[in-house]
């Protein structure tokens, strides 16, 4: 197995995807190959990448029938690829397992998450989850765009507007990014 892992990551650094979906598809052809977590990791990543929903989702699945010992990169890893994959029940699922396993997600997959209730206008989840990534120190500008964002889409320019005051009083900067998902410009 450590041949095609090698292969894989190889394809992947020289910008050849393309190739490391066939490599992945070769391993999946093969039931005497049983990838390890690290591999899962990176056929969730390129999947992603690829944009190949069906893939991911099929990934996933064999993750959680294994029953594998998750970790915290797991998880993060789980969560930041399979977002629009998923349903927002299962991500919000495994999202709240992470916390109760006692794993911090990164600043990514506060975005993601974010990003993910925000388009299911989850806005209570979100303003919950903004709360929680800010006592662990995990906000940054696109925290406050994504939320931004999805205040803008929403219609619901209050809660855009005090985000925007937020973000200054936090000491960022208003962004392009965030003047543009508001479409004043």
């Amino acid at each position: 197995m450590i041949p095609f892992s090698i292969f894989v990551r190889m394809y992947v650094r020289a910008g050849s995807l393309k190739d490391a979906c066939s490599v992945l598809d070769d391993i999946d052809k093969r039931p005497d190959i049983v990838p390890d977590m690290f591999l899962l990791r990176d056929m969730l990543q390129i999947y992603q990448r690829c944009n190949m929903v069906d893939k991911l989702d099929k990934v996933y699945c064999k993750i959680s029938k294994d029953q594998m010992n998750w970790e915290q990169e797991v998880y993060n890893c789980v969560l930041n690829c399979c977002a629009q994959a998923l349903p927002v029940d299962e991500l919000s699922r495994l999202f709240d397992e992470m916390l109760q396993h006692g794993f911090l997600p990164n600043t990514i997959t506060y975005n993601v998450m974010l990003n993910v209730f925000g388009e299911a206008k989850l806005f209570k989840k979100v303003r919950r989850l903004y709360l929680m990534a800010k006592k662990q120190g995990m906000v940054d500008v696109i925290t406050y765009n994504t939320i931004i964002a999805t205040y803008g889409e929403n219609t619901i320019f209050s809660n855009m507007s005090r985000t925007f005051r937020k973000m200054q009083f936090d000491g960022f900067s208003i962004s392009l990014e965030a003047y543009n998902s508001t479409g004043w410009l």
